[in-house]
């Protein structure tokens, strides 16, 4: 968008019932001009995404399988659980949780 490049370098499929919608370059940054607090926002959203990539490339290039694994059940813990059963975490993962799971924890060779 504001690479100057009129085409797209990457895409994405989505697992789920999405809405899109799509807004011209001009009235994005008119919208930015009229609501300046929006951009703070915006920069403060991608600002935590770009932290959380960031600590994901780490985890992923430096932690054991072990490591990653504790990761992943206490992330899918605070974003997923319910309640508990007899002692047990009851934990819902999409298919897209599945997806980002380590190959090894996929594979059983944890």
């Amino acid at each position: 968008m504001f690479s100057g490049q009129d085409e797209y370098q990457t895409s994405a499929k989505a697992l789920t019932v999405t809405h899109v919608g799509f807004m011209d370059k001009d009235r994005f940054l008119q919208l930015f001009e009229e609501h300046p607090s929006l951009r703070v926002q915006l920069f403060a959203r991608f600002t935590r995404e770009i932290n959380a990539l960031e600590d994901r490339i780490v985890e992923v290039s430096y932690d054991s399988v072990q490591d990653r694994l504790i990761h992943l059940i206490l992330s899918a813990e605070e974003r997923y659980s319910r309640d508990e059963k007899n002692g047990w975490l009851v934990v819902d993962l999409s298919r897209q949780d599945w997806l980002t799971c380590p190959l090894e924890l996929v594979h059983g060779q944890v």
